[in-house]
């Protein structure tokens, strides 16, 4: 990074791409004991199969100080939870629609009564964020997450009926569906700097941040389509398998049709990047280096843990 010209982000310490927080091991082991001190008989098998799950946050946050990670890895794996819970009972879908009430009115759920653990998850990293996040910025969080509720819950709904997203429902809904997002609106977070309502204002900024993300969704879809090659109950919203079901492609046929898709996004990114820099606020360089973090640091974390069919 060339230069910052943001006062508050003088003083971070900028990570080589690809590097990991220094404190990655202690922040796997507290976010585990956060997790366990809700339920741990219930979380155990979870958390068992999402070991190192802390990682991504660690890899894509590396710059981050300990705090505010530790809060951003403790929210990424009650949604990881939470995306679990939807794919498994369809029946759940008032109650998990439920949590953004929850969410949008900060109720903290202070008794725990052993029968609403993701409500009592979310509530309580959620009105510790809170406190240190501007209420647009967690607008566009509590939005996030709605976008994912309806997306999830429509995918499985169809896949209950054997039939996958239209093409159109896959370009709307599959970029939305990463962490993407989420991680972008964490960047600001981590670096306590908030721009949510100068990019969206920003048609330049707007459209690189567009092929970012469709470059996650590609690059998790065929990190992800390993482990569900043989899994009749597939992800629907995976590009890989959306592409196997809806064009009939062979499974060799749709990877090599993500790659590509993934190539010719990514050179765009490139471009585009090189070009809109110069358009872009001064002090946007900062967010440009935490996208790249985001790139690298996700393809890594999915590339590499087990339950993603990785080779750790």
């Amino acid at each position: 990074m060339s230069c910052i010209v943001a006062e508050s982000l003088k003083s971070v310490t900028w990570p080589k791409i690809g590097a990991m927080h220094v404190d990655h091991e202690k922040l796997e082991k507290e976010t585990v004991e956060w997790f366990k001190s809700f339920d741990a008989a219930k979380v155990e098998e979870f958390l068992k199969s999402r070991k190192g799950f802390s990682e991504l946050a660690a890899r894509v946050h590396p710059y981050a100080p300990y705090e505010r990670l530790l809060m951003t890895s403790k929210f990424y794996l009650t949604l990881e939870l939470l995306k679990e819970e939807v794919f498994k009972d369809i029946s759940r879908k008032q109650e998990l629609e439920d949590l953004i009430v929850i969410i949008s009115k900060k109720m903290e759920i202070e008794t725990y009564n052993g029968k609403n653990l993701l409500a009592a998850l979310f509530s309580n990293i959620w009105v510790q964020i809170c406190k240190l996040a501007g209420l647009d910025w967690q607008k566009h969080v509590i939005a996030m997450i709605e976008y994912f509720l309806r997306g999830a819950v429509l995918a499985v709904e169809k896949r209950k009926d054997g039939k996958c997203l239209t093409s159109r429902e896959n370009d709307i809904m599959g970029p939305v569906l990463t962490w993407g997002d989420i991680q972008v609106l964490f960047v600001e977070f981590n670096m306590n700097h908030f721009h949510v309502e100068l990019y969206r204002m920003n048609a330049s900024y707007l459209l690189c941040l567009t092929f970012i993300r469709s470059i996650l969704y590609f690059t998790m879809s065929l990190c992800l389509s390993r482990k569900l090659r043989n899994d009749k109950n597939k992800d629907v919203l995976n590009s890989v398998h959306w592409y196997e079901k809806g064009e009939n492609l062979s499974y060799d046929e749709a990877v090599k049709k993500v790659t590509n898709d993934l190539d010719y996004k990514l050179k765009m990114a490139n471009s585009i990047m090189t070009l809109y820099v110069p358009m872009l606020p001064v002090d946007f360089e900062w967010m440009l280096d935490g996208l790249r973090h985001v790139i690298t640091g996700t393809c890594d974390f999915y590339r590499k843990h087990p339950y993603y069919g990785g080779n750790k």
